[in-house]
């Protein structure tokens, strides 16, 4: 008797094991769906830049300006200067010597960097 129930136990456990863990692959991979097709990049402007060799592809509502290297800066130059008008947040690319290259995300105070509308796609 105490072995039969024992089966049944070991039996239910493993059932539901097995259960748990194909649900939580299908969740995974449905969440691995929805974040590829989450973010359209195909009207995403790209930025170039000859002089570091690399191109930069970014949503379409940022602006680009080229900022001066101010005194005492520790990089050779500010590649560029993007804003997400929408948000107000800044994404900064510098050249940095010892580095090669850097990339910030900068927000303003209480703003929500999360709410960027896409991210950068950065191809050296």
């Amino acid at each position: 008797m105490l072995s039969i129930l024992l089966f049944i136990s070991l039996s239910s456990v493993g059932f539901f094991a097995y259960q748990v863990q194909n649900l939580t692959k299908e969740l995974l991979e449905s969440r691995n769906q929805n974040l590829a097709t989450q973010i359209p990049t195909s009207n995403w402007k790209t930025y170039t830049n000859a002089k570091y060799n690399f191109l930069f592809k970014h949503p379409k509502n940022w602006t680009e300006s080229i900022d001066p290297v101010m005194p005492g800066a520790q990089f050779t130059s500010l590649v560029t200067y993007i804003v997400d008008s929408s948000t107000g947040s800044e994404f900064r690319v510098g050249y940095f010597p010892h580095l090669n290259l850097q990339i910030s995300l900068i927000g303003q105070i209480g703003s929500d960097i999360d709410n960027l509308d896409g991210c950068g796609i950065l191809h050296l």
